[in-house]
């Protein structure tokens, strides 16, 4: 009778685990899907694709009641050459996995940004480090620090590269353009 209790109680606690791990999931999704929504407004309101009325409903919800809105258009990088020629840009954009530490979530994200006017090349590496607080039951965005490098800059010389000591692990590549 005792084995059979011991079985049934392990049986309820490995039900409720995968319960957890399955939430925990879905929650990470919902964090990085977050983020791609983010780094897409982002790269296409620094390269005027989108106004910053569409910019700014388009992240809409994502952020914490404390985040300053007003910082969403601080994120906008722009290239050391202006030219009104036409010109080639490519971005890629990787994320990391979910990290998560005490009550907040992090992500990281490095995008290569590569613009090219004729015989002219610029490429920025833009690396970003999300913070995700639980508010309401849904993660938001609380702040997000930004670095942005010439691509010349050595990886060690780089913010947000590590996450408490160890490598990062980018988990997603996309073209925020597409």
């Amino acid at each position: 009778l005792l084995k059979a209790i011991g079985a049934i109680i392990l049986g309820i606690v490995m039900a409720v685990s995968a319960i957890n791990v399955s939430i925990d999931k879905k929650a990470d999704l919902a964090v990085i899907e977050s983020v791609k929504r983010v780094e897409t407004a982002d790269h296409k309101f620094s390269n005027n694709f989108i106004d910053e009325k569409t910019y700014l409903a388009s992240i809409k919800g994502l952020f914490a009641e404390n985040y300053d809105e007003n910082r969403n258009l601080e994120r906008r990088y722009q290239f050391s050459e202006a030219s009104n020629e036409d010109y080639l840009l490519n971005i890629e954009v990787e994320v990391s996995k979910v990290y998560t530490k005490g009550e907040k979530k992090y992500v990281f994200t490095k995008a290569k940004v590569t613009k090219e006017i004729s015989s002219y090349r610029e490429e920025l590496i833009i690396a970003r480090k999300y913070a995700f607080v639980k508010e309401k039951g849904e993660w938001k965005i609380t702040y997000i620090d930004v670095g942005i490098y010439s691509s010349e800059t050595p990886l060690d010389a780089m913010a947000f590269t590590t996450f408490e000591g160890k490598t990062l692990d980018y988990v997603d590549k996309f073209n925020p353009l597409i």
